[in-house]
Parts: C-alpha cells; structure tokens; sequence
C-alpha cells in the first residue's frame, strides 16, 4: 500500500478556480508493481484544517511517510500547505 497526493481543481460561488492538493490510496501487485490493483477513488483526506488551508501553499497535503504501528494501523506524516507537518492515523478496517 502506498499513499499518495493527487491535485484537482475546484471552483468557488464567484466562478474562480484554486488547486487542492489530497492524499489517496494505491496498492500495487506484489509480483509486478507497475500494476495497480487498487486506488481510491475519493480522497483519503483533503485540506481542511486551516493550517492546511493557508500557509506557504494553501489547501495543501501532501503525505511524505508511514509509520506502521501494526498490521493494520499505521501514522501518515503530511505537509500542511508547505508550512508544516501533520501526522494522522490510518486504521484499516478487517
């Protein structure tokens, strides 16, 4: 399992466009890593948070590192809008 960012544009009620920055999921084959068996198709989690909403780069988050804790818990560490860092826990259901 990998996480991964991905970027989509939004628009707002007076017809602007922002970019955001999300965090997914993809898992590959085991056997042949360029095939990807799985990727999520909403957001694992977007910015929300106003340290992720405004800072250097605003509506940012950007995963850069797991830490399992156990099979099937795990912290992801992010950039917030390129100004901080945040840590969420992933718990993965059975």
């Amino acid at each position: 399992m990998a996480v991964c960012h991905g970027v989509d544009e939004l628009k707002d009620p007076k017809g602007s466009t922002r970019m955001r920055y999300c965090a997914g999921i993809i898992i590959h084959n085991a056997q042949r890593l360029d095939q990807i068996v799985y990727r999520s198709q909403a957001p694992l989690f977007s910015p929300e948070l106003l340290e992720e909403v405004e800072g250097a780069v605003g509506h940012v988050v950007f995963p850069t590192a797991i830490d399992p804790l156990s099979d099937r818990v795990c912290d992801i560490f992010y950039g917030m809008a390129d100004y901080r860092i945040g840590r969420g826990r992933l718990v993965l259901q059975a």
